[in-house]
């Protein structure tokens, strides 16, 4: 129990600016077994964040309330995910399928053009998405962000199963041992289907209920799939960048289920 907690808290470092104690041992072996909890680590930010939420939109509405849980939520974060995405806008976008440039340009600190219109559209994206949620039921909005946050923190895993990590000298590493199994891919999946559960049973009935749990699932395989086919096609590989922008696309696709649910009237 005390190693599985010591691997929770190693996972929570890596994702998260949470302090942790400092006596946590490192090494590649428990940062690869860490990765198990990476989806418990989203849960524990969403339960940390939906407080802030709640207070905030009783006292100034839910638009703000929205507003201080995104930038809470960077902040806890250390803008991880974000900056990933950004990079990987401006990577691909200035990269224009030249592997090496694309890699040169995800590797450089300065933020470029594509990465700030990236980064603008996402936030809008998930402001938007996320205010609908909260004008039609609070519960329902706590539900989906807890789904979101763990289910999102378990897609880098796909992405890390099937594809090689490319190293800063642009080779590969090939390594099938550092790859997560498809043991734990599948254990780390329970975290986010709970939740996803929890909120079609509560807030779904029949086929709809079954539509509700199946098609987040399946747009999450298909993005994980074609996403896995572009980056094999143009890097070979992936980046820490690739991972952190698989993470932010699959927060957006539960965002977007839920909504269009709502809007069929699949949720009550």
């Amino acid at each position: 129990m005390l190693k599985q907690l010591k691997l929770f808290c190693l996972a929570l470092a890596f994702l998260s600016r949470i302090p942790v104690p400092q006596n946590i041992p490192f090494s590649e072996h428990w940062q690869r077994q860490a990765q198990r909890y990476y989806p418990a680590v989203g849960l524990l930010l969403a339960l940390l964040l939906l407080p802030l939420f709640y207070s905030v939109s009783y006292l100034l509405g839910s638009a703000v309330g929205v507003v201080a849980m995104l930038a809470a939520s960077t902040l806890l974060t250390g803008g991880l995910h974000e900056d990933g995405f950004a990079d990987c806008c401006d990577g691909f976008g200035g990269g224009y399928g030249d592997r090496e440039k694309t890699l040169l340009i995800m590797k450089d600190s300065l933020l470029g053009t594509f990465g700030v219109i990236g980064l603008v559209l996402l936030l809008l994206l998930k402001y938007a998405l996320l205010q609908q949620l909260a004008l039609q039921s609070w519960t329902l909005f706590g539900l989906t962000v807890i789904s979101a946050y763990s289910m999102s923190r378990w897609q880098p895993l796909l992405i890390m199963r099937r594809l090689d990590y490319v190293v800063r000298d642009s080779s590969r590493v090939v390594d099938q041992a550092k790859r997560p199994s498809l043991r734990l891919v599948l254990l780390t999946s329970l975290w986010g289907g709970g939740g996803l559960l929890l909120l079609a049973l509560l807030h779904s009935t029949g086929v709809q209920l079954l539509a509700v749990l199946l098609l987040p699932a399946v747009l999450l395989s298909l993005w994980s799939i074609v996403y896995c086919h572009y980056l094999e096609r143009s890097l070979a590989g992936y980046t820490g960048d690739c991972l952190g922008a698989t993470q932010q696309v699959a927060e957006c696709i539960i965002y977007c289920s839920m909504v269009f649910f709502l809007r069929q009237g699949w949720l009550f």
